[in-house]
């Protein structure tokens, strides 16, 4: 028997103010199962909290139930300031093939979020325990300006199997993290494969591999790719990593940094992550950088940048160093302005895929090549 990963997220310190903290709200989110077992529970993380925070109620629901999720059979109880806590087993039919909705109130302000389900809800008030949540309308103001409500303190919801099923981890930025083209390469590799494979999502929007943008607003786009891979991948038995960042480093490379954020620098830290993941015995795939044209982000994206960008990608398209590359670049950029997003693709920004574009990703993953069956 084997403890293997329904969900999982990369944490960060959180938005500033701890707004949508999960403080007396619940947050519900919706989980695909796709390795099925005889338990489930949970992971929760507390690594940026300063002092202890409390799970006010959590649960899962599927198959018309409801499970509480306790920890020493409470209900409520407090994960420790750096602490990585596990909540008791449930001892119950997971079928493969459910979907599994999961809930969570926090009792205080929690530190560590990250925003990875577009789809997911939060509703004033400890609503954990009820039979069917409220009808609720998303915030106008969060779809328009594509923010997800964050999912705070849980790392990872993992169900007991017979089997051991291979772990696939996408590690990136927010083109990853909005779940765009994981959730459908995720059905792509169950409809393929069964419970051969789990893919998790281990991405936080703004990331960068190689550079923190500095002040304290900023944290909420996470400790850079190359420091919190040690943590973020910390407990899972991986098979591949999915290496998808970048394209953030290179937003930043104005004239103040330019040596920092070179091209040949960025490949040389890379190259270090992925031999490290290498040496363990992990497969690691890489994709190239999508055009980022057009995008309102500060600095503005100008044409050193650009060039950085193509070098990567050129790098990436030639190097041996990756199992499998997928040409993303290729894949969405106008073939008319090719150092642009192709509008039929983006979310309106230039920059992250809408559900088509995210849905083309999936589509031309060789699923042999992604998990090393050719």
């Amino acid at each position: 028997m084997t403890w293997t990963p329904l969900w999982r997220q990369a944490h960060t310190a959180g938005l500033p103010l701890k707004l949508f903290s999960g403080k007396n709200h619940t947050v519900v989110w919706d989980v695909p199962v796709y390795a099925g077992g005889d338990a489930l529970r949970v992971s929760f993380l507390n690594h940026y909290g300063k002092k202890a925070t409390r799970v006010r109620a959590m649960a899962v629901k599927f198959g018309g139930t409801v499970y509480p999720i306790t920890k020493k059979g409470k209900t409520s109880f407090k994960i420790k300031s750096g602490e990585r806590l596990f909540s008791d087993e449930i001892e119950v039919d997971v079928p493969e093939g459910a979907t599994m909705q999961v809930r969570i109130c926090m009792a205080d302000k929690n530190a560590d979020n990250n925003m990875t389900e577009e789809f997911g809800m939060s509703y004033k008030g400890n609503l954990v325990m009820d039979d069917v949540m409220p009808d609720k309308t998303k915030n106008k103001l969060l779809v328009d300006n594509g923010v997800y409500y964050p999912v705070p303190a849980v790392e990872g919801i993992e169900v007991r199997t017979k089997n051991a099923p291979k772990v696939i981890a996408a590690f990136g930025d927010s083109i990853t993290s909005m779940s765009r083209w994981t959730v459908p390469l995720a059905k792509r590799l169950h409809d393929t494969y069964g419970d051969e494979f789990v893919l998790v999502n281990e991405a936080i929007l703004g990331n960068c591999h190689t550079y923190n943008k500095p002040g304290k607003i900023w944290s909420m786009f996470g400790e850079k790719g190359e420091d919190r891979i040690a943590w973020d991948l910390e407990g899972l038995d991986l098979h591949t990593v999915m290496f998808t960042l970048g394209t953030n480093d290179f937003s930043y490379a104005d004239e103040d940094h330019r040596e920092e954020l070179s091209a040949e620098t960025v490949i040389a830290k890379v190259t270090k992550t992925v031999e490290d993941l290498k040496a363990k015995g992990i497969r690691v795939t890489s994709t190239t950088l999508s055009p980022r044209f057009g995008y309102f982000g500060v600095p503005k994206f100008d044409d050193y940048m650009n060039e950085q960008r193509k070098k990567y990608n050129d790098w990436v398209r030639t190097t041996d160093l990756f199992d499998y590359y997928i040409d993303a670049d290729e894949l969405l950029k106008d073939p008319e302005k090719p150092d642009w997003f192709n509008d039929e693709y983006h979310q309106g920004d230039h920059l992250h895929p809408n559900a088509a574009g995210g849905q083309l990703l999936a589509d031309n993953y060789d699923l042999a090549k992604l998990v090393g069956k050719e």
